[in-house]
């Protein structure tokens, strides 16, 4: 299956087979499912390992963050991935044999709780929507093929199929429980975006003319962002955004070297329908961080000093969009802003910094990496960037941040002998009783267990 991602540099450096962290209020990327899912929908069991652990703390009213444990489901290695605005955090973990990694949800009330598989070994989850349904994806029975699913307390892990290939995976979800991703098409011929209901099962999205798509992002508005490639299969693909109104649109794309116009891929979407990614340029083969809106088409963002590189991650409400730069020898995050431009995310002595996710009240988290450090962040404008800390290990890492200010990632435990999902909590008393208030959630997690779904 094809995939649009940056082909050259340190900004395309994640692990393989491991889902990219989820960013932003609207979580994120992947692969896809499929329309014969309406038909034949499978329901694996839903094992439910649930361990013992704590609800996380209060931060104190200075905003001091509080690291919590999340555990792990038995095994040495776990990861959050995503975090929904009540405190609902989903993600992998090895279990105790280490040959299997499943995906899990944890809350506050429940702990973490094994989501199952498909029949394989392997499950990953990748974003979560308020009401609680989790999307991901999972190795079938032989390991031979990888699906898309949707899970819910009520009806456990539910496949989503494929477009008639072998494989599938989701990418993110809205607050409606639509899904979009990726998916194979009959005898494996190419990948098409899709997007998932209920109702309707998995829809092709289609392509701008080439063989291949991928959808990666979707707003409450159900406006779908992605890439494919066009006809003739030229330049590697553009960027698109597609409504049930208009279809699939070309978003365009910076003009190359060549001079012609050349890649561009989107990753996210915000609810006033712009949307984020990055295109290749003109400048040393290099590219850059884009914006797209129907008012000011697509825009170059541009990259830190004597950078040639530059990808846009997320965006939050306001339009303040997050990523990273590199050049030859390092990567640093960005926040981006119309009226301020592309300002560095950094600390003194960090010698490469990571952005990740960015949420309604323009936090930032993600990693930084120095001589005598090597630690999670958040980073705001007016307060710079602060050490998360970690669970005691060498190192951590935050994926996603939710509009509570709760953090979740991984980092390393005591002696680095694990590595174990883990949550931050960074507002301060006075917010978390607001968003309290406006959230109706059961502390300071925020996780409101009443708001599963039944579906």
């Amino acid at each position: 299956m094809g995939h649009f991602r940056m082909s050259s540099t340190r900004l395309a450096h994640r692990p393989v087979g491991v889902p990219r962290a989820a960013r932003g209020r609207h979580r994120r990327l992947a692969w896809a499912v499929t329309s014969t899912a309406a038909a034949s929908m499978f329901v694996a069991p839903a094992a439910v390992a649930e361990t013992a652990v704590p609800a996380p703390a209060a931060s104190p009213s200075s905003g001091t963050p509080a690291a919590i444990d999340l555990g792990t489901l038995g095994g040495t290695s776990g990861s959050a991935t995503a975090v929904n605005d009540r405190g609902q955090a989903v993600g992998f973990s090895t279990l105790a044999c280490e040959a299997a990694t499943h995906a899990f949800s944890w809350t506050a009330m429940r702990g973490m709780v094994d989501l199952g598989t498909l029949g394989g070994s392997r499950s990953f989850a990748v974003a979560v929507n308020d009401r609680g349904q989790v999307v991901g994806f999972s190795t079938l029975a032989g390991e031979a093929a990888t699906h898309a699913f949707s899970w819910t307390a009520k009806r456990g892990m539910v496949d989503l199929g494929t477009l008639g290939g072998m494989s599938s995976s989701a990418a993110a979800i809205n607050e409606s429980g639509q899904v979009v991703g990726g998916s194979s098409t009959a005898g494996d011929a190419a990948t098409h975006a899709f997007l998932w209901t209920a109702k309707g099962g998995m829809v092709d999205l289609g392509t701008l003319g080439g063989t291949g798509s991928s959808a990666a992002a979707i707003n409450d508005r159900s406006e779908v962002a992605g890439g494919s490639s066009i006809a003739g299969d030229a330049g590697g693909g553009h960027a698109f955004s597609w409504t049930a109104a208009d279809g699939m649109v070309d978003l365009g794309a910076l003009p190359d070297f060549a001079g012609g116009r050349g890649f561009s891929v989107a990753v996210a979407v915000n609810e006033r329908g712009q949307v984020v990614g990055r295109s290749a340029t003109a400048r040393f083969h290099g590219t850059h961080a884009v914006s797209w809106t129907g008012g000011s088409g697509l825009v170059d963002l541009g990259a830190l000093p004597l950078d040639v590189f530059s990808e846009a991650v997320a965006l939050n409400a306001d339009g303040q969009v997050v990523g990273n730069s590199a050049g030859p020898f390092s990567e640093h995050g960005f926040s981006w802003t119309a009226a301020g431009g592309m300002v560095e995310v950094t600390e003194p002595g960090s010698l490469e910094s990571n952005a990740a996710a960015v949420n309604d009240r323009g936090q930032v988290v993600g990693s930084s990496r120095g001589l005598s450090f090597n630690h999670a962040f958040v980073w705001t404008a007016g307060g710079g960037m602060v050490d998360l800390g970690n669970l005691g290990g060498s190192f951590g890492e935050a994926a996603a941040i939710n509009d509570r200010g709760v953090v979740v990632g991984r980092s390393a435990t005591t002696g680095d002998a694990a590595t174990h999902a883990v949550m931050w909590t960074v507002s301060s008393k006075r917010e978390e009783d607001r968003t309290d208030d406006r959230h109706g959630g059961d502390g300071p997690s925020g996780t409101d267990e009443r708001a599963t779904p039944e579906s």
